[in-house]
């Protein structure tokens, strides 16, 4: 992943914490969006340091496997919102590709 990525990904993490106001939440009816999730694809080989990097963030990280996709998937919540999942935010993944998998 680009660094220029990863760098406004850990400044926006970073500003959301020290906000109190992030830790509002404006409800939404899932029947008004679309938008389930955000997926960016990653290489395999940075799928355990992005977990801990994000871990140490102090972000929720749900580490999952689709073996019928053959991937291995990182959900985290959207860092501009909070560092947990809430009702109505939106939803980020780091997948990757792995063949061993399914």
């Amino acid at each position: 992943m680009g660094y220029l990525l990863l760098h406004r990904l850990n400044r926006i993490i970073q500003a959301c914490q020290k906000q109190e106001a992030c830790r509002k939440v404006v409800e939404r009816d899932p029947a008004e969006t679309t938008l389930h999730h955000i997926a960016l694809n990653i290489a395999l080989e940075d799928f355990e340091s992005e977990k801990m990097r994000l871990e140490g963030l102090g972000l929720k990280v749900d580490a999952t496997v689709h073996e019928w996709l053959h991937v291995r998937s990182l959900y985290f919540p959207d860092p501009e919102r909070c560092p947990e999942p809430v009702e109505g935010g939106n939803l980020l993944e780091f997948v990757c590709y792995d063949a061993s998998v399914g």
